[in-house]
This record gives structure tokens, sequence and C-alpha cells, in this order.
């Protein structure tokens, strides 16, 4: 169902059903999304659920980056991208990190934490509104 947000960028939705949902930005809206806090929207029956939901303008070709461990987000993980002309190392809000104003392609990815073994995919797809999603072992 599409919804929108009041003055202060406060949105509710009641009653809604409790599930597991996916949030998504219609392609006409101008933005693009940089980080949710979770990834995951679950609503539990009776709970309220909260999300952080970061938005960015719209470019052609973005990348957003989720690193997780064990189905928990990541918070601090440094996410570097290299292709083309971008070398760019971002730190993740919530076990995300969001790279824009891309060209079409492949880049290479590599995600480091303390406390975990670095990972790095040299073939991530950039097309659109692109979103890769790396698990670290400890």
């Amino acid at each position: 169902a599409a919804s929108s947000t009041d003055s202060s960028a406060d949105w509710l939705e009641d009653p809604i059903e409790w599930d597991a949902y996916t949030l998504l930005l219609g392609s006409g809206s101008g933005y693009d999304i940089a980080s949710m806090c979770p990834t995951m929207v679950s609503v539990a029956p009776g709970a309220d659920t909260s999300i952080l939901l970061t938005l960015a303008p719209n470019t052609t070709n973005t990348l957003r980056v989720i690193a997780t461990a064990s189905s928990t987000d990541l918070s601090g993980a440094s996410v570097r991208l290299q292709g083309g002309s971008v070398d760019q190392t971002e730190t993740s809000e919530c076990g995300q990190a969001f790279f824009s104003g891309l060209t079409s392609g492949t880049y290479t990815v590599t995600v480091t934490m303390s406390g975990y073994q670095t990972a790095v995919d040299n073939a991530v797809g950039v097309s659109g509104a692109s979103v890769y999603t790396v698990t670290l072992s400890p």
C-alpha cells in the first residue's frame, strides 16, 4: 500500500497486520534508500515497530551494501568500493554503506570489521538501485 509521511517526517501505518515487510520506494519518488535500520521489518502482534530510514537523492546507479553476521547488522563495519575511477570507503551505519553516482558495471567490495574475517567480492554488479548483502564470519 502507498503511504506518505506527515510534516515532521513521521510515518504511521495503523492498523497493520503482524508479519514481515519489505519497504520500497516508488520509482518516481526522486530518492534512493541509503540505509534502513533494521533491514528486515517484522511487526509482532500488539507491538510498535520503529524504522530508521535514510534517503538520498536519486542517481542512475547506486549500491547499498548490507554487512551482517548471524542475521545481525554490523554497525561500524568498513566498506570499500573499488572499480573504474571509484576507490571509496564508507563506515557503515547500522551495518549499511551507500554509494551513489556510480556507472553501471562490476565493482570490488571489501568489508572489514574487528573480530571478523575480511570479505572480498570482485564481481559485484551495479545497475540501477543495487543492493548487495555480505555475511562476515568471526
